[in-house]
């Protein structure tokens, strides 16, 4: 058998890996947020109007959308990582669902931004 510098045997140790899928939709979701708030006060600046009824009161206080935005991505994925604590699947669910859902966000102020453009 072989044993560990503290004298314990390695097959009693729990061997943890790193979960690099679930880090990549983790990552994947802060970028598309982020790419969701900088395409959307370009646009914001060349003349489009935020379609978010949630984000309209604030929209214009650019510390305040950071602040929110922050904060609810911090809060999906603290969400997502105690969900992955009791069930994997669902975690990865509400992962992939969210950046699905992003990406359509950002392809729609992308498409809004490329509008303005042709102007």
């Amino acid at each position: 058998l072989d044993y560990n510098r503290d004298g314990s045997k390695m097959s009693e140790q729990k061997e943890e890996k790193t979960d690099w899928l679930y880090h990549g939709l983790e990552a994947s979701y802060v970028a598309l947020n982020a790419a969701d708030l900088i395409l959307t006060y370009q646009g914001l600046e060349r003349g489009a109007e935020e379609g978010n009824p949630v984000m309209k009161g604030v929209i214009h206080n650019k510390a305040l959308t950071a602040l929110i935005k922050t904060g609810a991505t911090g809060f999906v994925l603290y969400a997502g990582r105690k969900i992955k604590e009791e069930n994997e699947t669902a975690a990865y669910l509400l992962l992939t669902a969210m950046n699905l859902f992003y990406s359509g966000v950002v392809y729609n102020n992308y498409r809004a931004n490329l509008k303005l453009d042709l102007k």
